[in-house]
């Protein structure tokens, strides 16, 4: 197994891990120089980013996917009863 092989067999399973879209995009930005070190290849940078993807759409964090937030419930207002 090569270096680059061995860095996207760890970056993939990190990937699995993270639990937020931004969490992920810092990484992501983060791990440029670790990429140029390990020499990866186009192939496996594009597999890296379409694992990021992926995950971040199952994590429903792109605007479009996201469920809209249910409105917070009112509690009823007490009824004043008359004075007379």
């Amino acid at each position: 197994m090569t270096p680059a092989e061995a860095y996207c067999e760890l970056a993939l399973w990190g990937i699995k891990l993270s639990r937020s879209a931004n969490g992920l995009r810092s990484w992501w930005a983060e791990e440029s120089a670790h990429r140029e070190q390990y020499e990866l290849s186009q192939a496996q940078i594009d597999m890296l980013a379409d694992a990021c993807r992926d995950h971040i759409r199952e994590l429903g964090e792109i605007a479009k996917e996201k469920p809209p937030e249910p409105a917070p419930k009112r509690k009823p207002k007490p009824r004043q009863l008359p004075l007379i």
